[in-house]
């Protein structure tokens, strides 16, 4: 009978936990993208001259590199803003749940609610 108690919350927590670390995986991969980008004049001091000409297989390479990063990118995105949504949602539902419980119960879910809407807020903010 408790068990059906700890369900809702837990996984609340879970998801809060899986848009956390999706949104860090997303950053981390907006960052390879940003530093393993193709050089250009004027990193670390060099110019225009010091590259040699890029060929074609390899701007191919470069291009089907960076298509298959976006692409990973913009899958970990959304993955993490379903996430985020579906623990405020399951803590919205959770509140509703114990709006007739004892005060403890009452502040339990709503501090969990407030951490869900905080991530929620800094998931889809960024």
């Amino acid at each position: 009978m408790r068990a059906r108690f700890i369900i809702l919350p837990l996984m609340v927590a879970l998801f809060s936990v899986l848009a956390i670390v999706g949104w860090e995986h997303s950053f981390s991969l907006g960052w390879d993208r940003l530093f393993d980008g193709p050089p250009m004049p004027g990193m670390f001091g060099t110019t225009a001259r010091d590259f040699r000409p890029e060929t074609a297989a390899r701007k191919q390479e470069r291009l089907r590199r960076d298509r298959e990063v976006l692409m990973e990118l913009k899958w970990s995105r959304r993955g993490t803003q379903a996430s985020a949504t579906l623990a405020l949602l399951g803590a919205t539902f959770l509140v509703w749940r114990r709006r007739k419980d004892p005060l403890r119960w009452r502040l339990l879910s709503g501090s969990l609610a407030l951490v869900a809407l905080a991530i929620f807020g800094f998931v889809l903010a960024n």
